[in-house]
Formats: structure tokens, C-alpha cells, sequence
């Protein structure tokens, strides 16, 4: 992928965080869906963290964003940050050094305290079931026995 130099800017002067999340000057407009495009960020934090040797910064702004989005009460977002690193880090056969173990607790944590909304929001508990299928230590907090078929009819 080429680089963005914008995103790239941000990652060197120490804004991933906020380029993950996508607040303010750091929202990149997704064309086909509106919102953030964060499936551009993550990709060029990969293209960053390798070519930069910066996995351990990558991670850790990885972590802070989750972090934030989860203790402002983002859910979705949160959810939707995991789930687009997920699908990027299979296709590109690569990983940060990511606690995922952390991630699932904090995921739990938030899906458990913003559960009766949640439960409301089919697209949410979908996005839900497509993390938790991912991360077995997540379904197993929330409690979710999730099957080839259950993951099949939500993919």
C-alpha cells in the first residue's frame, strides 16, 4: 500500500491514537460508508510500524485508543477498531504485539456495561459476534457459545 504521508505525519509526531480514533483533524471520511476510515489507518500502521521498526509505539497507540473509546463510552467504535484490525492483520498475515488478552477484558468490560443498548442494536450485537468469534477469551466473558454457523450467518 503506498504511504499517506498525512497519516504517516501523525503517526511521527505521535497522534495514532487520535488517527485510530479518528476525532477532530484526524477523521478521514470513509467514501462508501461516511464514517471513519479506519481500515486506511490501520493499514498504514502496520506500513508504519514495520518500515519504522515501531510495533511497540503502533501497540501502544492501538491500546490508548481502545482504552479511550471504551472508557468514553464508544462501544461501537471500540468494537469496530478490534474488528478492523482483526480482518487486517489475517489478510496481511501480520500482527502488532497487541495484549489481546487485554483487549478481550476491556471489550467485556464495555459490553457489560452497556448492555440493554447494545442488545437493542442488531448491527452492534453483530459486530459483537464477528469480534467474539475472533477472540474465544471474549466470548467466554460475555458468556457467548459462538458456533461455525452462528458465525457464518453473521459473516
Amino acid at each position: 500500500m503506498p504511504i499517506n504521508q498525512q497519516i504517516w505525519l501523525w503517526f511521527n509526531n505521535g497522534n495514532a491514537r487520535d488517527a485510530l480514533i479518528g476525532n477532530g483533524d484526524y477523521f478521514l471520511r470513509d467514501h462508501t460508508w461516511g464514517c471513519h476510515d479506519r481500515v486506511l489507518v490501520i493499514n498504514q500502521l502496520f506500513d508504519w510500524a514495520t518500515t519504522t521498526n515501531s510495533g511497540s509505539v503502533a501497540a501502544a497507540a492501538f491500546t490508548a485508543a481502545l482504552e479511550l473509546l471504551t472508557s468514553t463510552e464508544r462501544t461501537n467504535d471500540a468494537f469496530d477498531l478490534v474488528h478492523c484490525y482483526i480482518v487486517l492483520s489475517d489478510d496481511r498475515h501480520e500482527s502488532l504485539p497487541i495484549d489481546m488478552e487485554h483487549v478481550a477484558c476491556s471489550l467485556a468490560d464495555a459490553a457489560r456495561d452497556h448492555a440493554a443498548t447494545l442488545s437493542k442494536d442488531a448491527q452492534q450485537r453483530d459486530l459483537i459476534l464477528l469480534v467474539a468469534a475472533r477472540l474465544p477469551r471474549l466470548a467466554d466473558m460475555l458468556g457467548l457459545h459462538i458456533t461455525a454457523t452462528s458465525y457464518a450467518n453473521v459473516a
